[in-house]
């Protein structure tokens, strides 16, 4: 079970890398709207994250 979890969680993180990736491609040519797209979506990932690493964590405690 712990393995599905980290796999999951790998998935998850690549998923919100390409999300991060996509924002930034869309947020036009000017570079400070690139850099507050970043940002944003960095603080998004960053909270997206967290429970991730909880509910990997608590996957790990169980077994």
């Amino acid at each position: 079970m712990t393995y599905v979890a980290v796999f999951m969680s790998c998935l998850m993180v690549m998923g919100i890398v390409a999300l991060v990736v996509q924002t930034i491609r869309s947020a036009g040519p000017e570079p400070l709207l690139k850099i507050s797209a970043a940002i944003v979506s960095s603080t998004f990932a960053s909270l997206l994250l967290v429970p991730l690493g909880f509910a990997v964590a608590l996957t790990m405690l169980v077994e």
